[in-house]
């Protein structure tokens, strides 16, 4: 089975944007988790 060209280049897009989502997922889970942890620290360290 033969993809056109334009067949391909479409299939390439759609591959290219899930893995720009799944990026951008991953970076979202990372900046929370740090902000969590960077929060609790600043409460522990100035609390007393």
């Amino acid at each position: 089975m033969a993809l056109t060209k334009s067949a391909r280049l479409e299939a390439i897009d759609v591959l290219r944007g899930l893995v720009m989502v799944i990026m951008a997922l991953d970076h979202t889970r990372d900046f929370f988790s740090n902000a969590s942890r960077t929060i609790a620290y600043a409460f522990e360290k100035y609390s007393g």
